[in-house]
């Protein structure tokens, strides 16, 4: 997942409020009363904790759940490669059971294709965005 600007103006945006709002009889201006070079200063700063908090969401594959669960998967190994979603098979029912990352796609390109490009990283799949009310 990458950190894009849209992103880092609701953070900021956000973290400059709660920021407001914790300190009691504080007269700061709105974010919108704000000059733009404060804006920007505050902007760099939240894009550099969200790409820290970004990169720390990614863990080695041996700590990811074997439950059968859908997770987002990187193989670190090869930089440019896509993330992919997988899950964990455990080959319960092959006679030689060896278990593998099964990405989704895998009744497309095949499972030699999904054995022979084992995840060294993981995250959590994100929560899904909120549902609003029809009206």
């Amino acid at each position: 997942m990458q950190v894009t600007d849209e992103m880092v103006r609701v953070a900021a945006e956000a973290a400059y409020n709660k920021f407001n709002e914790n300190l009691i009889g504080c007269c700061e201006p709105a974010w919108d009363g704000l000059s733009d070079d404060v804006k920007l200063r505050m902007q760099d700063s939240v894009r550099a904790a969200l790409t820290v908090a970004l990169a720390a969401m990614w863990r080695p594959i041996s700590e990811a759940p074997k439950d059968g669960s859908n997770v987002l998967v990187n193989d670190t190994r090869y930089p440019n490669r896509t993330v992919f979603i997988a899950r964990w098979n455990d080959c319960r029912y092959h006679t030689k059971a060896k278990g593998y990352w099964a990405f989704t796609d895998e009744r497309v390109h095949g499972v030699a294709l999904s054995r022979a490009n084992q995840p060294t990283h993981f995250m959590p799949l994100p929560q899904p965005p909120a549902q609003k009310e029809v009206e």
